[in-house]
């Protein structure tokens, strides 16, 4: 006999479970603090066939003239870009004990599932391979290092956006980004250059912008570029979602994990899956910057 995988949506009238209305809410808020992309870029509406977005390049450009001649014409610089939102998701599986406890289970939800949906989207944005046409990824970005000193290397940052022409207004900094910039002693002082953020235990602006620690930045790792921050003129590009995260609940399906294959049902289970379809975009990489390695590239 098949397996009975109907699902039913979690909403103010699931029988059994009765969530309350700013549930979801309460999620996509959460989704958007964890996100760094979600709190440095714009957002923008998508519809579920996409968008397309003009851009402007470079302005027209005024130019003096004599009495009696000719006036000047000039034509800015325009492009378009075409975003298109793909689906992130993710399964949570949890016993029916646990459901039990509706508390806990709204912060569990709260707490693994958007974060999960957050971090994905983040490092995909900045390091990762784009799921399809019409989603952009910085992981061409020019890169930025420095192997003086710290301060040197955020300078060197936002002269490299300055260079193409934005306007570095953003910081995404991994933890061990953040640790770096706090060992940064001034020259032959003995003493930390960033005091302010010793003291209040975090930064608020580095240079004039924002900053956002999260792990998504960090790229470290054996297989990585190197990079342990992404900076950029977060004006020059735009996110967007299609209806907000959605939430689904299923107790009688089996569910495939690698090549493992569980039966909730007769395991007392349940799997809360999250879902959103999403799309980011950029006019160009150039706008921003990969922050370490070992050599520095402007190209």
């Amino acid at each position: 006999m098949a397996y009975n995988t109907t699902h039913v949506d979690l909403n103010r009238g699931t029988s059994g479970l009765s969530l309350p209305l700013q549930l979801s809410n309460e999620i996509m808020a959460t989704a958007m603090q964890e996100s760094a992309v979600m709190r440095l870029a714009p957002q923008i509406a998508l519809p579920g066939s996409g968008v397309t977005i003009p851009v402007i390049l470079g302005d027209p450009e005024a130019s003096w003239i004599g009495e009696t001649e000719e006036k000047h014409v000039a034509v800015p610089t325009l492009t378009q870009k075409n975003m298109k939102p793909y689906i992130l998701q993710v399964t949570l599986p949890v016993s029916k004990q646990f459901m039990r406890d509706y508390a806990t289970l709204y912060d569990e939800i709260a707490k693994r599932l958007p974060a999960s949906l957050a971090r994905k989207f983040d490092t995909t944005v900045f390091f990762g391979t784009a799921p399809g046409t019409g989603f952009d990824v910085l992981t061409s970005a020019p890169r930025t290092y420095d192997g003086t000193t710290a301060w040197k290397t955020l300078v060197a940052a936002k002269q490299a956006v300055a260079g193409n022409h934005g306007n570095l207004n953003g910081w995404a900094i991994s933890p061990y980004g953040e640790a770096s910039l706090l060992s940064a002693e001034g020259s032959g002082s003995g003493m930390p250059v960033f005091t302010s953020a010793v003291t209040n235990g975090m930064y608020d602006k580095l240079i004039g912008a924002p900053v956002v620690i999260t792990e998504a930045a960090d790229d470290t790792g054996n297989s990585g570029t190197g990079a342990w921050a992404v900076a950029g003129d977060w004006s020059m590009a735009r996110w967007g979602y299609v209806g907000g995260i959605n939430l689904e609940i299923a107790d009688q399906a089996t569910i495939n994990d690698g090549s493992k294959q569980v039966n909730l049902w007769q395991r007392n289970m349940v799997a809360i899956r999250a879902e959103v379809e999403i799309g980011f975009v950029c006019a160009d990489d150039d706008f921003f910057t990969l922050i370490g390695g070992t050599a520095p590239n402007n190209g």
